[in-house]
C-alpha cells in the first residue's frame, strides 16, 4: 500500500510491521495500543478500536476547520477481528480512554433522575461533537512565525467517542472531567459556550453512573 503526499510516495506499513512496532506512544491505562511506525505512522489497534473513530475524523477533515489527525487507512483484520487505524504521526500523541459505563440500581432514583434530566437537558441543538475535549487530546506544534512571532498548530485527537450530541456536551464533558485542573477550567470559557444550568445536572448524572 501507498499513499500520495506532496513530496513523496509513503508506502503504508503492513499489519506484520504494525504488530512489531516497538515504540508505544499510548499510555498503560488506555484500552487500545497505539505504537509509532516509522517517522510517518501513528496506528491505534484493538479488538475494542472501531471503525466510526476513523469516519468521525474523515468527515471533519472533509466538512469543517476543525484540526484532526490526518488518517491514511482504516481497516479490520478479518484474521484477528482486530481493528487498525493509521493516522499521521505528531509528536507526543496520546489517546483518550473510554470508560464502560455502571448500572444503579435504585429504581426511585432512577424516576427522580429521569424528571430532572427531563426538565433541564432537553430543547438544545444537535452538534456534532468532539466529545473528550480535555488537554490530553490537544496537541500544539510551535511554528516558524511571521516576523519572529510564534504560531502554533492545533490539531484535536482521539475521536472515539465524537457524534452528535446536545450542544452543551463538550463544555460539561470538558469541565467535569477535568475539575481538578484550574489551568484548563480557566481556559474552557474561552474556548466553548458555556452552559451551567446543564453542568450542574450533568455533574448529578455523573455521580451517579461513575461513582
Amino acid at each position: 500500500m501507498s499513499r500520495e503526499t506532496e513530496s513523496e510516495t509513503i508506502r503504508l506499513p503492513t499489519v506484520a510491521e504494525i504488530e512489531t512496532a516497538t515504540e508505544i506512544i499510548s499510555t498503560q491505562d488506555t484500552s487500545a495500543k497505539v505504537v509509532r511506525v516509522n517517522k510517518h505512522f501513528a496506528v491505534k489497534m484493538g479488538h475494542g478500536v472501531t471503525l466510526v473513530e476513523a469516519e468521525n475524523i474523515r468527515f471533519l477533515a472533509a466538512n469543517s476547520k476543525v484540526p484532526v489527525p490526518k488518517v491514511h487507512a482504516a481497516f479490520k483484520d478479518p484474521g484477528t477481528k482486530k481493528t487498525y487505524i493509521i493516522m499521521q504521526y505528531f509528536h507526543d500523541m496520546n489517546l483518550a480512554i473510554i470508560e464502560k459505563l455502571r448500572q444503579t440500581e435504585s429504581e426511585p432514583y432512577i424516576r427522580l433522575l429521569r424528571n430532572m434530566v427531563n426538565r433541564t437537558l432537553n430543547g438544545h441543538r444537535t452538534i456534532f461533537t468532539h466529545g473528550d475535549l480535555q488537554p490530553k487530546n490537544i496537541m500544539d506544534e510551535k511554528l516558524r512565525g511571521r516576523d519572529g512571532c510564534p504560531e502554533f498548530k492545533i490539531t484535536l485527537l482521539d475521536w472515539e467517542s465524537a457524534g452528535w450530541y446536545p450542544e452543551f456536551w463538550d463544555f460539561c464533558n470538558a469541565t467535569i472531567a477535568c475539575r481538578f485542573k484550574p489551568d484548563w477550567l480557566e481556559l474552557v470559557p474561552d474556548i466553548l459556550d458555556q452552559y451551567p444550568v446543564e453542568f450542574l445536572m450533568m455533574q448529578v448524572v455523573y455521580s451517579s453512573v461513575f461513582y
